[in-house]
């Protein structure tokens, strides 16, 4: 019998969500900031 077990580090996962997060914070910020910048 095969039973396929998965094991998840909760911290590397919510580390990365993190991560993920900020990048596209930061990228939307940066766009927004450069449209402003544009219509000045």
């Amino acid at each position: 019998m095969s039973s396929n077990i998965t094991d998840v580090n909760e911290q590397k996962v919510m580390d990365q969500l993190g991560e993920f997060s900020r990048s596209i914070v930061k990228q939307t910020l940066n766009a927004m900031l450069d449209t402003e910048a544009d219509a000045l």
